[in-house]
């Protein structure tokens, strides 16, 4: 294959992905699922958010915990050779252990990022349209919504698919931005507010089989 495609590759795949795919290696896919993550390496420097930048808010539609991850793409701030000049970078997070439902995740959110100033953009599975845990009040993402455009009005945009793409895929793509082929990690931690998406990334694992 031309080099310049193999080195494209490197810049877009997660080791493992790239071994099975471009040097016909056999991997067994076992262990930790998030096996680049690295806690002295993705979780070792504080990040700060742009109130102008836009801001993710990722759901998990749970009675508890009551999850919401939040973070932003932005341009690396620190000195580390590893890190790539752009990065997506995990910010915050929400995490209600016990009688949470998504009202109160909402308001919390709302509560840490009222002066916010620019977008704000909802992501969510595509379970959240389904009721969740509010079918009284309408589904989660009618809630999300109803909650969150109070504060931030035209600056809310809500992305929900209509179907979850391939376990596999959502994997991959989580571990090329973890760290791609190339060496150069891509997503980050802040140590002190996302202690909880954290100890996930460490203790994440496939099931037998």
């Amino acid at each position: 294959m031309p080099p310049e495609e193999i080195e494209a590759a490197k810049r877009d795949m997660d080791e493992l992905t790239y071994l099975q795919e471009y040097e016909a290696a056999f991997i067994n896919f076992e262990g930790r699922v998030y096996y680049p993550f690295d806690k002295e390496l993705h979780a070792s420097e504080r990040l700060a958010s742009d109130p102008k930048l836009d801001l993710y808010a990722m759901f998990d539609f749970n009675h508890a915990p009551g999850v919401c991850a939040i973070g932003q793409e932005q341009m690396y701030k620190g000195n580390n050779p590893q890190i790539a000049n752009f990065i997506t970078a995990l910010i915050d997070e929400i995490w209600i252990a016990r009688d949470s439902n998504t009202q109160r995740v909402c308001r919390q959110f709302c509560q840490k990022y009222a002066n916010h100033t620019g977008r704000v953009i909802v992501d969510g599975d595509a379970t959240g349209g389904a009721g969740g845990s509010a079918k009284v009040l309408g589904s989660d993402v009618d809630i999300i919504y109803n909650e969150l455009s109070r504060v931030f009005g035209g600056r809310l945009q809500m992305n929900f698919p209509a179907a979850n793409p391939m376990e596999q895929v959502r994997i991959n793509a989580v571990n090329s931005r973890l760290k791609t082929a190339d060496g150069l990690v891509h997503m980050l931690f802040d140590p002190e507010n996302c202690k909880n998406i954290i100890r996930d990334f460490e203790g994440v694992s496939f099931d037998p089989g």
